[in-house]
């Protein structure tokens, strides 16, 4: 076997082993008021990296914790890690207790490697919410996951037969309606409107201005009810 030792190829090689290590940042809000946030990392040492709004730096404390692999459920296929804490600190436990284990909660996880702490776009990043958690003498372990369909709101809007749903999201003029609303509205056809009232006739008289004033007539096609649906009893 050829001796590599001298050249680029040997120097490539002891490469390899870095003495330089990749690091885990985990950090959960805590609902308290006002909100706080818990940070912890994985590496031997604390992790500052990066400022708050006051311009003083956000600091991670080494703790025993491990992380599983990020993986999809085999239903609704939504990205989950599990974090397992040593269950040592009597504070940490304290407000995992207070706090009904710190569900719902918005999670940050982040793996950077140690030489670019100062680089705070050189990070893989997973955002979630903590979907479970779980006690014992030795550990709690966090269940983290992108979303939560068992808490979701089904549907998510509610389908209205004679109301634009643009009146509460967004209001009139809004993105979802489109609207172009002029500086000096006279409320006539040509002029310009500054209010709607939401309906269907309202949102078709939106479109005739439209065509009147040469715009791309958007309306009522960006009507935001449903005439079609029947209105059931009150």
């Amino acid at each position: 076997m050829k001796d590599f030792r001298g050249t680029v190829i040997e120097t490539a090689y002891a490469q390899l082993a870095s003495t330089d290590p990749f690091a885990w940042l985990f950090e959960v809000r805590v609902p308290s008021t006002p909100a706080s946030r818990i940070r912890l990392t994985s590496y031997s040492q604390q992790i500052a990296r990066g400022t708050d709004s006051g311009g003083n730096p956000i600091v991670w404390l080494p703790f025993p914790i491990a992380f599983g692999e990020l993986r999809e459920q085999k239903k609704g296929n939504l990205d989950e890690i599990t974090i397992n804490v040593a269950n040592a600190t009597r504070e940490l436990m304290d407000e995992i207790d207070l706090y009904d284990g710190l569900s719902d909660q918005p999670v940050a996880i982040r793996l950077i490697h140690t030489q670019g702490l100062t680089d705070t776009a050189a990070e893989l990043r997973f955002d979630g919410k903590v979907t479970r958690c779980r006690v014992t003498e030795d550990v709690a372990t966090f269940t983290v996951s992108a979303s939560n369909l068992t808490q979701r709101m089904f549907p998510r809007d509610r389908i209205l037969a004679a109301e634009c749903i643009w009146k509460s999201r967004g209001g009139f003029g809004g993105s979802g309606c489109g609207y172009d609303i002029p500086l000096s509205a006279t409320n006539v056809v040509g002029g310009g409107f500054s209010f709607c009232g939401g309906t269907l006739p309202d949102c078709e008289k939106r479109g005739e201005d439209e065509d009147a004033r040469s715009l791309t007539v958007e309306h009522p096609l960006r009507f935001g009810g449903c005439p079609g649906v029947k209105i059931g009893n009150a």
